[in-house]
C-alpha cells in the first residue's frame, strides 16, 4: 500500500513531466487521471501520440520494473502504443527508458516521418513554382493560412 505522502509525490511528478512535454510543442500533454482508479486504463501522462508513459519519483526507482510496468499497461489497451518508463530518483535528473526494439521502431517511425515532410515540402515548392502569381504564402509564424490572391 503506497502511503499519501508517496501519491502526492508521484502526482506532482506526472504533472511536472506533462509541463515539460507542453513546453516541448505536445499541447495536448496531461496527468492521465484515470489511473487512479486502473493503472492499466491511461497512461501515466496522456496527449503524447504513440507513447505509454509510466511515471516513478522514488528514492531508488526500478526502472526494469516500471518499464514492464509500462509494458503490460500498453498492450492491455489493445492499441499500438510504445512504453516507456520515466523515472527520476531524489536529487537526480529524469530518465526516460524504453526497450531497445521499441527505440529501433521509434526511430524508424521517426525517419518516415521525416520523409514524409521532405517529400510534401518538395510537392508544394512545385505547385507554387507553377503558378508563381496564383499564391499569397504566409509565414508559418503569422496566423491563418495559405490563401490564393
Amino acid at each position: 500500500m503506497m502511503g499519501k505522502l508517496s501519491r502526492t509525490k508521484g502526482a506532482s511528478f506526472e504533472r511536472t513531466v506533462a509541463e515539460a512535454f507542453r513546453v516541448a510543442g505536445f499541447a495536448d500533454a496531461r496527468r492521465g487521471l484515470s489511473q487512479t482508479r486502473n493503472g492499466a486504463e491511461v497512461p501515466d501522462v496522456q496527449g503524447v501520440d504513440g507513447l505509454w508513459l509510466e511515471c516513478k519519483h522514488r528514492i531508488r526507482v526500478n526502472v526494469r520494473e516500471a518499464l514492464e510496468q509500462a509494458e503490460v499497461s500498453a498492450r492491455l489497451s489493445g492499441d499500438p502504443w510504445i512504453p516507456v518508463a520515466v523515472t527520476k530518483e531524489n536529487r537526480t535528473r529524469v530518465a526516460a527508458t524504453l526497450w531497445f526494439s521499441d527505440f529501433l521502431a521509434f526511430l524508424t517511425r521517426l525517419r518516415e516521418a521525416e520523409a514524409r515532410v521532405v517529400y510534401l515540402d518538395k510537392a508544394l515548392k512545385e505547385v507554387l513554382e507553377s503558378r508563381p502569381g496564383d499564391w499569397t504564402v504566409i509565414p508559418p509564424s503569422s496566423p491563418g493560412k495559405r490563401e490564393s490572391e
